[in-house]
Order: structure tokens, then C-alpha cells, then sequence
């Protein structure tokens, strides 16, 4: 912690109603002096006349906190978690040259804060010509308030990730790799702070609440600017805090590994496989791969797909398309008798219906509990493997519903 000056102004001191708190027992009265009455003793209050902020965030000091201590001491811990990174690894680290919370007018190294502009209102951002790193303080000022003291250090900590992607030499192809990347470095910072015991009860929520506000639906994902959508950004954060910087790929080369998860109706492909995988609820699209070998039972085409949520959990779908649906029901009865075989029951309540409650699908289960689901729909086949199926019968109907 930073310690503050004392603040001892006189006239207030002397102003101030002294509220005494009273401690011992019948024989032994002593009046413990607490001018603010903000429950720290004055002996003890750092701010004996201005009372403590209770946010969850240097509760012990007595003072009432500002953004702008919290921004100051979170920059202390970002800047010695990444400079342990790099000597580390025996590299050199270069530390921002400012961490600066700004207000309208105000001059940066990439120009005049204009609270007018989406550049510069509610945003953040690391500053390549100087080095520094630049947050809209009212912005701060509100996450710290509504999303808790947490908030803004999720977001500075997500500008230094783009910081450290400058040091690495790292170039993007799109700008949402970048986006999701930092959001990951963000978590993997949120992970040290954790081990170190630096968070405290419910400062872990308030950053993944942060990475999912900080997401957007609205912009393409490869468009300039994209930043990823609410459960992409939350997935990558938590990505980060689960496993760590390695989790994120190797900043140097680009390799995002698992975290970028594009909207498969947009991937760059032709394949009509492709078109069968959509953004489902609240997963992320974190591996694709073609199944050739399904190709020899009369599909035209076939896919093996995993989705992954925010809490790590898989859902792993394997989905074929077929010329005609009468070649497609065939499939699925074969299928059904291929799942049997393999020792799954099929279970009580077991119809998957689609959004207009056409029957589509039926629910199976192995004796250790892993679930699955066979479905058909016209031309289309599937299979959904899930250890939860109260989870894996969510993802069927988000699946079904967000499919063309």
C-alpha cells in the first residue's frame, strides 16, 4: 500500500465532533477517539477528519479512496508482475513512460483528450508514439463506483497487455486477435494477484464483469476496431486467469492459440461445413476441424467442432450435412444404433426439439454419466458429447435456434 500524508488540517480538527468509542469492561472505561466516525481511531486514521471509503479497497487507511490511488497502486503491481515476466526469461522490459488517468483538454502523447469523440470518451488505450498508457478518468471513476475497485484495474491491465504485445514485436492480422489477446494477458495478471493473496473476496467477479461489458455484438470481427463480443472477451479473460501468460499463445509470433474464436458463418472458408457451425450463447468457437471419414457414408461434408464457456467447461459436437434429408434420416438411425452400441442408454425425456417444437433429436447417456445427443434436422446430422446435459441440452437449443 502507498501511504498517504496525514491530514491535519487545524480548523477542521478543532471543528470536527469528536465521537468517542468506549472500550473495557465495568472497571476499566477508555474512549477511544474517532473524529470522522468512520470506525478507524484517529490514532490509527491516516485521514483523522475525512472518513474511510468502504469499497472493499484500502479499507484499513481511514481515507476516502479516488481512482486515482487505485490506478497508482495497481500500476506499483502491474509493473513488477511484467518486469518479473521478462527477466524471467532474461529480456529487457521497458515500463510505460505514464500511466495517466485523463480529463477533456488534456494533452497525451497521441493528442488532445476530446471528450467529445468515441476516441477518447469512455475508452482507454496504449499510446505507441510515448510509450504510455491513457484511461478517460470519468470512465474510471464510474467502473470503480458501479463495477467495483476491481473494474478499472481489468482495464489498465488489459492496455498494458497491448504494451507488452509492443515490446514482443507483435503484429496482428486482425485487430480483435490483439483485443482478445490482451483481455487473456489481463487474466493472467488477475491469476498472480490471486496467488499472491492481493484479491480480495469478489474482485475476480468484478473483472470478468468488466471483460463482458467491455464486449460488443455490434461490430464484425474483422473489421478494424473489433475488440470481440461480451462472452469472447470473458472467455479470454478467464482463458488468461485459468492458465496463466502461456495460455495466451506466444505474444512474439502472434499465436493466439485457443482464444480467438471467430463467428463461423464468417470464417474465410467455402466450406459448407463452415456454414453449419454459428456463435452459440455464451461459447466461444475454439476449435474446428473437417471429419473425411464421414464423407464415406454419403455426406457432402462433415465437421468436428469444440465450444468452450467462460468457466473452461467443453461442449464437443460433431455435425455432417447430407444431399436430401431422406439420405439424412437414414444416417441418423444408423447413428442412433452406432451410440446404443457403444453402451449409451437412451434415457426418459430424451426428445431435443427445435425452436418450433418439431422433434428433432434424442438424449443418451453412458453409466459414468457423459451425455449425448443425437439430432437431425433436414439436411443435417449432429451429435453434441457433454459431461453436464442440462448444460449440453442449453447449448442444443441455443445451437438450434442460432443455426441459418
Amino acid at each position: 500500500m502507498i501511504a498517504r500524508r496525514r491530514l491535519l488540517p487545524l480548523a477542521l480538527v478543532l471543528a470536527a465532533t469528536l465521537r468517542p468509542q468506549v472500550h473495557g469492561g465495568a472497571g476499566l472505561q477508555v474512549q477511544v477517539l474517532d473524529a470522522d466516525g468512520d470506525g478507524v481511531a484517529d490514532a490509527s486514521d491516516d485521514c483523522p477528519v475525512l472518513p474511510e471509503t468502504r469499497n472493499g479497497f484500502s479499507d484499513g487507511d481511514g481515507c476516502p479512496d479516488t481512482v486515482d490511488d487505485l490506478l497508482r497502486l495497481a500500476t506499483i503491481d502491474l509493473d513488477l508482475f511484467w518486469l518479473g515476466r521478462f527477466e524471467g526469461e532474461g529480456r529487457r522490459y521497458l515500463p510505460p513512460t505514464r500511466v495517466k488517468a485523463y480529463v477533456d483538454g488534456e494533452e497525451t502523447g497521441c493528442g488532445t483528450a476530446d471528450m467529445s469523440s468515441p476516441a477518447w470518451s469512455r475508452n482507454a488505450s496504449y499510446c505507441v508514439a510515448d510509450h504510455s498508457i491513457y484511461l478517460d478518468h470519468a470512465w474510471m471513476d464510474e467502473e470503480m463506483s458501479t463495477g467495483g475497485d476491481y473494474a478499472p484495474v481489468t482495464i489498465l491491465a488489459h492496455e498494458w497487455g497491448h504494451l507488452v504485445q509492443e515490446l514482443e514485436g507483435f503484429r496482428e492480422e486482425y485487430t480483435i486477435q490483439a483485443e482478445l489477446q490482451a483481455d487473456c494477458l489481463s487474466g493472467a495478471f488477475a491469476r498472480d494477484a490471486d496467488e499472491r493473496g492481493a484479491l480480495e473476496p469478489g474482485d475476480l467477479q468484478e473483472g470478468l464483469d468488466a471483460a463482458f461489458r467491455s464486449g460488443n455484438y455490434d461490430v464484425p470481427w474483422n473489421e478494424p476496431g473489433s475488440h470481440g463480443t461480451p462472452p469472447q472477451r470473458l472467455a479470454a479473460f478467464f482463458l488468461g486467469y485459468q492458465g496463466a501468460v502461456e495460455a495466451c499463445g506466444d505474444v512474439r509470433s502472434g499465436d493466439l492459440g485457443s482464444i480467438i474464436g471467430i463467428p463461423a458463418e464468417e470464417r474465410p472458408s467455402g466450406s459448407l461445413a463452415d456454414q453449419l457451425l454459428p456463435v452459440v450463447g455464451e461459447y466461444l468457437l475454439v476449435e474446428t476441424a473437417e471429419l473425411p471419414e464421414m464423407l464415406g457414408n454419403g455426406a457432402i461434408d462433415a465437421v468436428h467442432a469444440v465450444y468452450r464457456d467462460s468457466a473452461g467447461d467443453e461442449i464437443v459436437i460433431q455435425i455432417a450435412a447430407y444431399a436430401s434429408e431422406k439420405r439424412c434420416a437414414s444416417e441418423l438411425e444408423r447413428l442412433r444404433d452406432a451410440v446404443v452400441g457403444l453402451g449409451y442408454v437412451q434415457v426418459e425425456e430424451s426428445v431435443v426439439t427445435d425452436p418450433d417444437g418439431n422433434e428433432v433429436g434424442t438424449r443418451y447417456r453412458l453409466s459414468a454419466g457423459d451425455e449425448i445427443i443425437v439430432w437431425s434436422s433436414g439436411t443435417a446430422l449432429a451429435g453434441i458429447e457433454a459431461r453436464d446435459f442440462d448444460r449440453a441440452m442449453r447449448f442444443a437449443d441455443d445451437f438450434l435456434t442460432a443455426s441459418p
